[in-house]
């Protein structure tokens, strides 16, 4: 009969781990070339999509984050050559879908089950809007429902005065629109960092500290440009790379639509 002793580390044990473990996470905080290029299409897509309709803006976001998944098993998992892609990715591939990799990614621990939840509610109402075209608008019950039921990430800088008041003032469907965004930005960035700490061999959710500082630069890039979306939707011109370099610029997007639409009717 075998007999297993189960020993807990002491504290010294702990602080050692720790500084071994923090000494790791420096290296890792400077993001790669993939993570960058993820991170500029994520302001690329940031740009775009304020003036995009719900239709085209759902579809992109979504887009988005099959196509992340999809690059991030590739780099992770070394899938390089066309056969393997094939094999992997295609018709009848384990990762073929966005279902796919999301359930692999969960499985992995990439995603935490609230995360891969979310991104299942991404996924149907890109897929609604893709697949149905009478839907036209975030404010159609069928994907209402589902954006509403996402995490109100786009609600956490109210606690700026600049940003609370046009928020509350502005429609729903903006609002709407800024959760899916943040929602999705928010999630992927997770995922990204996730898996590069675990391919780092280091603990699940390691951080030498909770401050913005101990975030890797991916992330913070990432957390930007959901920034850059949100305070672009509420009118704020942006100025820079840097978080709140913010500007208020004229009329709110959704002031300029009623302003053109009195402007049609009285010419």
């Amino acid at each position: 009969m075998d007999v297993k002793l189960k020993v807990k580390p002491n504290e010294q044990d702990r602080r050692v781990a720790f500084n071994v473990w923090s000494e790791i996470y420096r290296e890792l905080v400077p993001p790669t070339e993939f993570e960058a290029s993820i991170m500029d299409e994520a302001h690329d897509l940031a740009e775009f999509c304020v003036a995009a309709d719900d239709r085209t803006f759902c579809i992109l976001v979504g887009s988005f984050l099959e196509d992340t998944l999809k690059r991030t098993f590739s780099e992770y998992w070394r899938i390089e050559t066309k056969k393997e892609f094939g094999r992997y990715f295609g018709g009848n591939g384990p990762l073929s879908t966005f279902s796919q990799r999301v359930l692999v990614a969960k499985g992995l621990t990439w995603l935490t089950s609230e995360e891969s939840s979310e991104l299942d509610m991404l996924r149907k109402v890109r897929n609604a809007f893709a697949h149905d075209h009478r839907i036209h608008s975030l404010m159609d019950e069928k994907v209402r429902g589902p954006a509403e039921s996402l995490h109100k990430w786009e609600q956490i800088w109210c606690y700026r005065r600049e940003y609370a008041e046009p928020y509350n003032l502005a429609p729903v469907a903006m609002q709407l629109r800024m959760r899916v965004f943040c929602a999705g930005i928010f999630i992927i960035s997770s995922c990204l960092a996730q898996a590069k700490l675990l391919q780092a061999k280091l603990p699940k959710g390691f951080r030498p500290s909770k401050s913005w500082d101990a975030m890797l630069e991916l992330e913070q890039g990432m957390i930007d440009a959901a920034i850059r979306y949100c305070w672009r939707c509420l009118g704020f011109g942006y100025t820079g790379d840097a978080i709140y370099e913010y500007q208020s610029k004229g009329p709110r997007p959704w002031e300029r639509l009623k302003q053109d639409q009195e402007t049609e009717e009285g010419g």
